[in-house]
């Protein structure tokens, strides 16, 4: 089969990001891969940013398509963009970053050369106002990775995000997708990840994730932080039905979430705290129906074990 002959969507949501969406957008349209479909979704956008997408699609009207909606956060958008996808295969790009010209071709190929669903390259982060460049160190080769290997990988923080990967369209039935969130992709990857038994992988850096002030993973306490907690909890119970012999990593990654928000409800004024009163329930709950596991937990380091130890002398 010709290594270009399947569609691939591109989806990109977009949410305010005026200054850094062309640049995301023109590394799309230069990959060496040219079968592609490019669907900017526009998340609400209050800035520049929904004329942006509509002036690419002037230009480029072949390929890209816009979708404009009411805010929902970047999984909703992504969902959304999903849906109206006719790709084979579907990548994403979040519109402050940038990907190599050879990002889909590398992980195509990867992804068929080892009949795999899905392919994942590391990304490399840029601090704000510094460029990544792409330019090939060296050859380079494609491999598996097994279904161990990458949760193993996956519950020491890799491949959290949607940058750096291809998935067959397939692998999106039955997902289930939270609302905006911190790590609201975590959850989604997990499903993802145990669909499949082998995962195509490309060794080379191919995504620049920029960092920059103001992103999500930076939000101070709000209820729309807190949901990382949710996602946590979540992705250990999807884990321990599909994929038992990681449930203990879940649960630390829970009992992380859990000691992190407590500490930081804690040090929070009462008055203000009162608004984050149904998940610190929650989340003291949680810690009382599975603090015999939290606490002999081998993948949790000691010093949150004590802590949460505290907050369970406390709640009781």
């Amino acid at each position: 089969m010709p290594k270009d002959k399947d569609l691939i969507s591109v989806i990109i949501p977009v949410y305010n990001v005026e200054r850094y969406l062309d640049r995301c957008i023109e590394s799309v349209v230069n990959q060496d891969y040219r079968n592609i479909e490019i669907i900017l979704v526009d998340d609400g956008s209050t800035d520049a940013s929904s004329d942006i997408c509509e002036k690419w699609k002037i230009v480029y009207p072949e390929i890209i398509r816009v979708i404009h909606q009411k805010n929902h956060g970047a999984s909703l958008a992504r969902k959304k963009g999903i849906e109206k996808a006719l790709g084979t295969f579907i990548t994403f790009v979040d519109s402050d970053d940038y990907i190599s010209p050879r990002y889909i071709s590398s992980l195509h190929s990867a992804a068929i050369d080892n009949d795999a669903l899905l392919a994942v390259c590391p990304f490399t982060k840029v601090p704000v106002g510094k460029t990544f460049d792409f330019t090939q160190a060296a050859e380079y080769k494609n491999f598996v990775l097994s279904s161990d290997e990458i949760f193993r990988r996956f519950f020491k923080y890799e491949f959290w995000g949607f940058g750096g990967g291809i998935y067959h369209t397939l692998l999106f039935n039955n997902i289930i997708y939270p609302t905006a969130t911190i790590n609201e992709d975590y959850f989604v990857k997990a499903q993802i990840f145990s669909k499949v038994d082998k995962v195509g992988y490309c060794p080379e850096s191919l995504y620049a994730y920029e960092t920059h002030p103001g992103s999500l993973s930076q939000l101070k306490l709000s209820i729309r932080a807190l949901g990382e907690f949710d996602n946590a909890r979540n992705t250990w119970l999807h884990i321990s039905s599909h994929k038992p012999n990681y449930e203990k990593h879940a649960l630390a990654i829970v009992s992380e979430a859990t000691c992190k928000w407590l500490g930081i409800i804690n040090q929070t004024p009462k008055e203000e705290a009162k608004v984050y009163k149904d998940y610190k329930d929650k989340m003291r709950s949680f810690l009382h129906d599975n603090f015999c596991r939290v606490f002999s937990n081998k993948h949790l380091l000691w010093k949150i074990r004590l802590l949460l130890l505290l907050e369970y002398l406390k709640a009781i």
